[in-house]
């Protein structure tokens, strides 16, 4: 198998054991219960509009779903300098807008892009996400599970092997506080504080098992420096200072 073959496969594996874990934790509960998760982020059709302002990036030149950049079915093109921040509204309607069931809700623009349209089968397997800046060095990232579960046995080769488990997350919240940082010299590092499905908290002992599987997925991006390259990342109170290196095009491999 090629690299790229087993950067795919990596990606595979690694989102897997992901929605596996999201499965057992609620097969594991009972009831649902909030705790400590915040309300969604509340964003306007402006704060998707500045996220690519401040990133120097043309909207229409990012044609990718999440589900592809969670399973690394992406390709990076070009790069643009980078030197701004980011806050929680900012960076949801980013994630929002790259969620397919988002797209078919504005067809004016984004069935108006054909790697968009293509894609569009009517949902997605991972929708509505949210991002939150909750303090110095912390973010939570959350998103819900298809009620078709089919859709991620489509999308993931493997993942039929888990069925008996997987089927339970159909419909699943998902959420998760951790601690980021970034160093240039070790790329980032990941602390998962709390982990949920449907507001039941993921035992610590099985977040920390995976923490390593997470920070890897967030260095990924970083080998290919041609197109990515951060020189400063850090979460201050309620925004994300971001000095470095994005790819001017982000698409979906077909």
């Amino acid at each position: 198998m090629g690299k790229d073959g087993k950067k795919k496969s990596h990606g595979f594996r690694n989102f897997i054991i992901f929605i596996v874990i999201i499965a057992l934790a609620v097969v594991g509960g009972l009831i649902y219960f909030k705790g400590n998760i915040p309300d969604q982020v509340k964003y306007t059709a402006e704060d998707e509009i500045r996220f690519y302002e401040k990133a120097n990036i043309n909207q229409g030149n990012y044609t990718f779903d999440m589900m592809d950049l969670l399973t690394g079915n992406v390709v990076a093109r070009g790069s643009v300098d980078v030197d701004a921040t980011f806050t929680s509204e900012e960076l949801t309607a980013f994630l929002q807008g790259h969620s397919l069931d988002m797209v078919a809700s504005d067809e004016s623009y984004w069935l108006t892009i054909p790697a968009y349209a293509t894609l569009y089968s009517g949902s997605t397997a991972l929708t509505d996400f949210n991002a939150w800046i909750l303090g110095e060095d912390m973010l939570a990232l959350s998103a819900n599970v298809s009620s078709d579960i089919n859709q991620l046995y489509e999308l993931i080769p493997g993942l039929e092997s888990y069925d008996f488990i997987v089927d339970r997350a159909a419909g699943a919240n998902i959420y998760f506080a951790m601690e980021l940082t970034y160093e240039k010299s070790s790329g980032f590092n990941v602390v998962v504080n709390s982990l949920h499905a449907n507001g039941v908290p993921v035992p610590q002992r099985m977040v920390d098992k995976y923490e390593p599987q997470l920070t890897g997925l967030f260095n990924k991006a970083l080998e290919n420096k041609d197109v990515f390259d951060i020189d400063v990342f850090k979460i201050e109170s309620d925004e994300i200072i971001f000095k470095g290196r994005l790819p001017e095009y982000l698409e979906t491999t077909f």
